[in-house]
This record gives C-alpha cells, sequence and structure tokens, in this order.
C-alpha cells in the first residue's frame, strides 16, 4: 500500500549531491538501486501471489478490495523501480546520455504520472478497506446490504478512474512548447504549468498533503480505533466466538495490520514532498547529504508499503499460509490445482472438501 510520492526529482539528488565521503556514496547507491530492488521484486512477487490465492478465498467485498489493492500496489512498484532503479542503474553503470533519454521520453510524460495515480489508488483502497472492516465489525446487520460485491466493484472503478483523473496534470507538468511550435518534455526544468506558482502550492503541495495524507489519516484513524474497541468489548462479552466471528476477526486485524504499516510508512513523504512543492531547485542543485538522505530513505518506505502485504497475510492468514503451500507443492510435482470450500447447506447440514491437487505423476 502504497502511499508516499516517488519524487520525479529524486534521481537529480542521487547525482548531484556534493558529498564525495565513500560512505554517503555508498549509502545513496544502496538506497537508491539495491534496496529498492530487492524490496521492489519481492513485492511484486508476493503481490502476484496474493491475488492469485486471495481469487480463491470467500467472495465477499472485503477480499475483492484487497485483491485491487495488490493491482495498484503491483503497478505502483512496476512504475517506481522504472522511475528510481532502472534509472539509477543505467546512470550508474552505463550512459547518462541514456539514462537521460529514458527519463525525458518514457519515464517523465508516462511513468511518473502513471505511479502517481496508482499511489493515490493505493491509499484511497486501504481507506475503504477500513470503512468496509467498520461496517462489518460495527454495524453486522447492515454490512450484509451495503458490503457486497457489486459495491466494492464500484468502489475499486470509481477510485481508479478519479485518481487517474485527479492526476491528468502530472501529464503537462514537463511538457514544454518552443518557440517553433514544436512540443517536447523536460528532465530539469518544469513547463509553465508545472512552475505555476498556484499549482506548486496548491496542488502539489496543500491538496497532495490533504488527500494522500491527512484526510485518509484522519478516516483511518477514528475509524480504527473504533474498530479497536468494539474487538476488545466483544471479546471481554462474548470471550467464546463462533467460526463465522473468527473469521470476520482475522480478516479485520489484516485490515488493521495494513493500516499501521500506512500510519510508520506514510509520515516522511509530505516532508519530502511538501519541499519540492515550495523548493524545487534544492532537488536539482547544491544538494546536501541530509536532504539526499532523507528523500531516499522516503522513497524506501514507498517501496516497503507497496511490499509488505504478503508478510501481512502470511502472518494472520492460517488458510492463507495454506494455500500457498498446497500451491506450492502442486507446482512442484506438475499437478494442477483445485480449491474447493466449507458450505452450509439448506437442511442444516455442513458439506466441507479439502483442497486437492489434481494430476498424475510421471512415469
Amino acid at each position: 500500500m502504497e502511499d508516499l510520492l516517488i519524487n520525479g526529482t529524486l534521481n537529480n539528488i542521487t547525482n548531484n549531491t556534493n558529498s564525495t565521503e565513500p560512505e554517503v556514496l555508498l549509502f545513496i547507491t544502496i538506497f537508491s538501486i539495491y534496496l529498492p530492488a530487492l524490496i521492489g521484486v519481492f513485492g511484486i512477487v508476493g503481490n502476484a501471489l496474493s491475488f492469485i490465492i486471495l481469487l480463491h478465498e470467500r467472495h465477499t467485498s472485503t477480499f475483492y478490495l484487497l485483491r485491487c489493492l495488490a493491482v495498484s500496489d503491483t503497478l505502483f512498484l512496476l512504475c517506481a523501480m522504472q522511475i528510481q532503479v532502472t534509472y539509477s542503474i543505467i546512470t550508474n553503470y552505463y550512459d547518462d546520455d541514456l539514462a537521460y533519454d529514458l527519463a525525458k521520453k518514457v519515464n517523465i510524460p508516462f511513468i511518473w504520472p502513471i505511479a502517481m495515480a496508482a499511489q493515490m489508488s493505493s491509499v484511497w483502497l486501504t481507506v475503504f478497506i477500513s470503512i468496509e472492516r467498520y461496517i462489518a465489525v460495527c454495524h453486522p446487520f447492515k454490512a450484509k446490504y451495503i458490503c457486497t460485491i457489486k459495491t466494492a466493484r464500484s468502489t475499486c472503478v470509481g477510485i481508479m478512474l478519479g485518481c487517474l483523473l485527479y492526476n491528468l496534470p502530472r501529464f503537462f507538468e514537463y511538457l514544454q512548447i518552443n518557440d517553433d511550435g514544436h512540443v517536447e518534455y523536460t528532465f530539469h526544468n518544469k513547463s509553465e504549468v508545472g512552475d505555476n506558482m498556484v499549482y506548486r502550492y496548491m496542488y502539489c503541495a496543500i491538496l497532495y498533503f490533504l488527500l494522500l495524507f491527512c484526510v485518509p489519516l484522519m478516516i483511518l484513524l477514528v475509524l480504527n480505533i473504533r474498530i479497536v474497541y468494539i474487538l476488545n468489548r466483544e471479546k471481554h462479552l462474548s470471550p467464546a466466538m463462533t467460526i463465522s466471528q473468527k473469521k470476520e476477526h482475522k480478516v479485520t486485524k489484516i485490515s488493521l495490520c495494513i493500516v499501521l504499516v500506512f500510519f510508520l510508512c506514510g509520515t516522511l513523504s509530505p516532508v519530502t514532498n511538501f519541499q519540492d512543492a515550495i523548493a524545487p531547485e534544492s532537488f536539482q542543485e547544491n544538494n546536501s547529504d541530509e536532504l539526499a538522505i532523507l528523500t531516499l530513505v522516503s522513497n524506501l518506505l514507498v517501496f516497503v508499503n507497496s511490499s509488505v502485504n504478503f508478510l501481512v497475510y502470511c502472518w494472520f492468514g492460517g488458510r492463507f499460509r495454506a494455500r500457498l503451500r498446497k500451491m506450492f507443492q502442486c507446482s512442484k510435482h506438475g499437478y494442477t490445482k483445485a480449491y474447493s470450500f466449507s458450505r452450509r447447506g439448506t437442511n442444516g447440514q455442513t458439506y466441507i472438501m479439502s483442497s486437492v491437487c489434481e494430476g498424475h505423476h510421471d512415469s
């Protein structure tokens, strides 16, 4: 999840820092290339596995939203690795001109706005997962009518379209029109749109802070404090929970943990983003070691936030771990996988079918 700013000018920071100390340069290399690459690859693989396994979970609105979150986080990680890791590798080990062309023709015109839209989508998907959990825990009788697959599908489509529309100005932030009428994207200098004072302060600083941090944070705090209170009260009033209640509580714990990761990883990004909005030149010239390190740490937290949901599912989801083991066991033996579920019939009897591998041994 996915929720901090990958600064479009991060690459300038890693290249323009004035430090000649080997320790600082090594830190910058590790935090701009190796750690983001490792965390990003882990996150992409983990999100893909999570999506596959969540497809076979109960057909509820929560799992639908979690699948959408996995897609959004994966898209963000792919874009972020292209913006930061690929560019940094080419700059450090190959050709600066090639890296410049990549940034000018691919990263800035297309990848960066999509990354921002994916980032915003992950934030608001996290919010709506908490809203869904709040309704399920605090208003269980209403959840049957509100928390439906249809509602979740409409929510996901609305979030993704809304975030894409909101980030449309990003496509023009570095778009320059020359005197001869030729249109091109620049790398170091923003366009009239991107350099406009109102745009920078209102859109890049204030609205970013409100829509990607402050408002989501306040909603998540209020909802999850209430959720924790209700869960603790139910635990004291009814220590012996039903199987259905235990499942709901496990799903809610997963949601709470995802929100906690958002809190831990989401506090540093507004600082670097605000600095980039009000003083973009500080990211381009005469960078201090502190600014470079702060930005790199902030961006690394982006990768962490979008990569750890797989670990959350493994930690809290016993069925998730079982399905993961079964999937690899089946794949190892060349079998196809068949998943099935427990279901209560109309006559009150419970029919149970186990997960199995279908196939045959090689002779």
